[in-house]
């Protein structure tokens, strides 16, 4: 998948378009994604993801409601259902104060090479939001492209959205977010050196920088996926912080610091994915090492217990 940060030169050749935040990458967007994929391969033309960082809100209202995962892997995600670009463009005021009818004819359709776009019901776009599914159909008119809406995904009854699975992350449903994506949430990036402070606590870990507006915090029972160590498994169960370390830092960044657990080598630089897939508790912060090293025992313990490992 070739990926494009910024509004792209004119390119050449014809499009499908789809437009969204894509946050978390659920089950709605990925018969979205799917579908788009798939009129792509029947016209012979190329599947196009454009997508905001930041979302629209965070420029308009500048906070942030926290985002499910990391722009990686949002992006790995979006490779994986197929598409074959994705669109990265910075919301700033000049994209802010395109009208709708500038943002469909300058960007989509004489930029992208828009034929087709695909959006949901309530899709709006523009200058205030001006631009909705009525604006497109149109232009599409005027300009000779299609606009095809799509059905709201549900799952018993209720409706998929990234609001919905941003709540549940937030409060410890992971089952409940596994079902409405298909998969466990995962997170990923480069490992990084520390302060290796869980190394003297005989907890070595895997620290790997995270979005500050992350949405989701906490103890959790991982797996770990990507070392490139050839003696080691490619699923290894593990123990993750997600946090900002408020025993020994204060204002820290948020880092996701994994304890592989029954394993210790060198992976620093290495690209690693992290599935998560229980919470055992909140982060805590404690009045010295000692304290935190006996709870860390004691998330050890229960994580094993998570993972069914000390059963015979």
């Amino acid at each position: 998948m070739k990926i494009s940060y910024g509004i792209p030169n004119k390119l050449t050749g014809k499009r499908i378009v789809t437009i969204g935040n894509f946050d978390g990458v659920h089950k709605g967007h990925q018969s979205l994604l799917k579908f788009c994929c798939a009129i792509a391969l029947k016209d012979q033309i190329t599947s196009a993801v454009v997508t905001f960082k930041p979302h629209p809100t965070v420029f308009f209202k500048n906070k942030s409601n926290g985002c499910i995962q990391t722009l990686r892997d949002k992006a790995i995600e979006i490779k994986n259902a197929g598409v074959n670009e994705l669109i990265i463009l910075p919301f700033k005021e000049n994209l802010a104060n395109f009208s709708a009818e500038n943002f469909i004819k300058k960007l989509l359709v004489s930029h992208l090479g828009m034929q087709i776009i695909v959006v949901g019901k309530d899709f709006k776009f523009g200058k205030k939001r001006s631009g909705n599914v009525k604006t497109l159909q149109h232009i599409g008119n005027q300009l000779n492209f299609k606009t095809i809406v799509t059905d709201d995904i549900f799952h018993r009854n209720e409706k998929i959205s990234s609001s919905q699975i941003r709540v549940l992350a937030k409060n410890g449903g992971l089952e409940k977010v596994k079902e409405l994506r298909g998969k466990p949430l995962t997170l990923s990036g480069h490992v990084l050196h520390g302060k290796k402070i869980g190394r003297t606590l005989g907890y070595p870990t895997l620290n790997i920088l995270m979005p500050d507006d992350l949405c989701i915090k906490g103890i959790f029972a991982v797996t770990v996926y990507g070392l490139n160590i050839k003696t080691t498994q490619n699923n290894m169960p593990g123990i993750a912080s997600l946090g900002r370390r408020p025993t020994v830092e204060s204002n820290g960044r948020l880092i996701l610091e994994v304890y592989v657990l029954d394993w210790d080598a060198i992976a620093y630089g290495q690209i690693v994915s992290v599935k998560i897939h229980g919470k055992i508790r909140e982060e805590i912060k404690f009045d010295n090492l000692d304290m935190l090293r006996t709870q860390m025992q004691l998330d050890e313990i229960n994580t094993r217990k998570f993972f069914k490992l000390d059963e015979t």
